[in-house]
């Protein structure tokens, strides 16, 4: 069963300014100690043959054209103090009864489309072993002809099973892009509201104290905001229905 993980690292670009400067260090970091003995010589470099010599010494080193001096750049407004904001994705994520319901949704369906599969290579074994049975009974072009028509079935099914694949994917993206767009603006409001200009990641941060954390707010917020998201119905064309439900243009 593949995660129906939503595409959410575009949440890095959030309403307001987003960063990331990222240090990864655990506490239970392993450091590698090379071991004291001693280590083989390296083998000689090869010598280059003669006419390589050559050719390197004739090599001619190419200087670049003038280029123009840029101009001095006048002086700017100095950018407000950071008021940073750390927020954990993956949790909210988790507490989200959208993005659990859709991911329920997607392993019923999947569940389903294995199921099928399943069943379709059994009937396919049974299908070439009736043939073989019947093999003595059959002309060369009988037998010829029948085994073309269990080919074609078993291409026909499996373009089958990988067209319902593709739409339970396709389902679960709509289905995941609602959330992200709703988050990255509760996010945005919810680090306004304290003042933040600056949000990171939570796995981006090394150290901070719990009043910087916004987690808890956003995910009380997208819950209450969002408890659950439109998702295509099994089989259908995502594209027809995403059209169907689209919102009206801004101002419309």
């Amino acid at each position: 069963m593949r995660n129906t993980s939503l595409k959410l690292a575009a949440i890095a670009a959030l309403s307001i300014v987003a960063a990331a400067a990222i240090a990864q260090t655990s506490s239970g970091t392993k450091w590698f100690v090379p071991k004291t003995a001693a280590t083989p010589a390296a083998a000689p470099a090869p010598v280059a043959a003669p006419a390589q010599q050559q050719a390197a010494a004739e090599t001619t080193q190419v200087g670049l054209p003038p280029l123009p001096a840029p101009p001095q750049v006048a002086p700017g407004a100095s950018p407000p103090a950071a008021v940073i904001g750390v927020f954990d994705l993956n949790g909210v994520i988790r507490s989200s009864t959208a993005y659990l319901a859709v991911q329920n949704e997607m392993r019923t369906r999947e569940a389903r489309l294995n199921a099928d599969a399943q069943k379709a290579q059994t009937e396919w074994a049974e299908l070439k072993q009736n043939l073989v049975d019947q093999q003595k009974t059959l002309t060369a072009d009988q037998f010829a002809a029948r085994n073309a028509q269990i080919t074609d079935r078993i291409a026909k099914d499996e373009a089958n099973f990988k067209a319902r694949d593709q739409r339970i994917q396709d389902a679960a993206t709509y289905a995941d892009d609602q959330i992200e767009q709703e988050l990255n603006t509760i996010v945005g409001q919810v680090a306004q509201s304290h003042g933040m200009n600056i949000v990171l990641f939570q796995t981006a941060v090394v150290l901070n104290v719990r009043e910087f954390d916004i987690s808890a707010q956003v995910a009380q917020e997208l819950n209450q905001v969002l408890p659950s998201v439109l998702v295509p119905p099994d089989g259908a064309d995502v594209t027809a229905f995403a059209r169907a439900h689209e919102a009206p243009p801004a101002g419309k």
